[in-house]
């Protein structure tokens, strides 16, 4: 039951979508996005859709001074499955992400609240699922960036006994490693070790994602918790190649995944993205708006 248990988890945190969803309102639908400007020269700019081989993955609204409003993900036929709101506090730092999980009949949201305290940030997490709350600390560099969560040293009772923490690592503003590890101490004294390990490489090409993320770690925190398969999209550039390995898969095998960049002539920008791994192939088409 373990092995199963933790071959399915490591399946979905690599494959990162969650999917729940409520009835169509239009209030929740983002808008209709407008035709693309390609100047030519290279100026700012933000993504605006993502799509795969079937459908727009992700859709993004934005406030007047270039902030993330909304965040659409999942498009499933008639819905988003998850609508991800953002709230800012008067000093322009993000307080509060609402997380809309749509199943179809009902919606039920999730709360991440924010707290600043110069180089931490505590997430306090909620929801409507259930009456208790957690809490998780978060580090970050002199650059805004999310580098370590959780402690080395902190024993949680749950009642598991657990000790839990991530440390990223960055080399010339691009995520380099990110590594994941939880030891667990079971009621009836049995142990268990999951550690993850992911590992990147970029080309020297500008990503748009770059403002969306530059400080923002509430942002980034948020692709911690729900799209851990993407957070190469914290990087100055675009990602080359990733390889993953988790202990806990039968296979002592890295996976290793190719991927293959193509830009747009005008705007310079990501335009296709091609993912292979093992044989399977997921195509993307990334669509962006200017901005000064």
């Amino acid at each position: 039951m373990k092995t199963k248990f933790l071959l399915y988890f490591a399946i979905v945190l690599f494959t990162g979508t969650i999917v729940l969803s409520c009835k169509k309102k239009d209030k929740d639908l983002p808008p209709t996005p407008a035709p693309e400007e390609q100047p030519d020269t290279l100026q700012g700019y933000l993504p605006l859709y993502v799509e795969d081989d079937y459908r727009i993955v992700d859709s993004f609204a934005y406030n007047s001074d270039h902030t993330i409003d909304k965040i659409f993900s999942g498009k499933s036929v008639n819905r988003w499955l998850n609508i991800f709101e953002f709230q800012y506090g008067s000093d322009k730092k993000c307080s509060k992400i609402i997380q809309t999980e749509n199943n179809g009949a009902t919606s039920k949201n999730i709360y991440y609240s924010f707290e600043y305290n110069q180089e931490r940030i505590k997430l306090i997490l909620s929801s409507d699922y259930t009456s208790q709350t957690s809490t998780f600390q978060y580090t970050l560099d002199n650059k805004n960036q999310v580098i370590f969560v959780g402690s080395k040293d902190t024993l949680k009772e749950t009642p598991t006994k657990a000790v839990y923490y991530r440390d990223l690592k960055y080399e010339a503003n691009n995520l380099k490693e990110w590594n994941h590890y939880w030891y667990s101490i079971e009621p009836d004294g049995q142990e268990y070790l999951s550690t993850f390990h992911y590992s990147f490489k970029y080309d020297d090409k500008p990503s748009f994602y770059t403002r969306v993320f530059k400080n923002n770690p509430a942002l980034q925190i948020l692709y911690l918790n729900v799209k851990n398969q993407e957070l190469h999209l914290f990087s100055e550039n675009n990602i080359t190649e990733m390889k993953y390995f988790n202990n806990n898969i039968l296979s002592d095998d890295t996976i290793r995944f190719i991927i293959t960049n193509t830009y747009n002539s005008s705007t310079k920008m990501l335009e296709k993205r091609r993912i292979e791994q093992d044989g399977n192939i997921t195509n993307y088409k990334y669509h962006v708006i200017s901005v000064k």
